[in-house]
């Protein structure tokens, strides 16, 4: 919740997530640092919107250009990649998850 809401300013609450419905372990350089990260990804339903980046760091100003609304097909048009990669692979089975309310038993690993 306090993730969405620094970084689109969206306010949710625990009621509206759903999940996590993956996991990603991930070792990548950034920043000049190696990160050994691992990753939960939940879902949430809501109204298209303007996001409102005013929580960003210093480190994400520097690093991160745009923010926007992608159907799947836009997400696999984009020229830079995108974590996870298989994202729009991914969106049939958050809507599932969301129109029934629930998460599978353990999140499932993506790469």
């Amino acid at each position: 919740m306090r993730e969405v809401r620094e970084e689109t300013g969206l306010v949710l609450t625990a009621p509206e997530f759903v999940g996590p419905l993956f996991r990603r372990e991930a070792v990548f350089a950034f920043d000049g640092a190696v990160i050994d990260s691992v990753e939960f990804f939940f879902a949430a339903a809501c109204e298209r919107f303007e996001p409102a980046p005013s929580g960003w760091t210093e480190l994400e100003r520097r690093t991160l250009d745009e923010m926007r609304w992608c159907t799947p097909e836009e997400i696999r048009d984009l020229p830079d990649p995108v974590y996870p990669a298989a994202l729009a692979d991914l969106i049939p089975d958050v809507r599932a998850a969301l129109a029934a309310g629930t998460a599978p038993d353990e999140p499932v690993a993506i790469d």
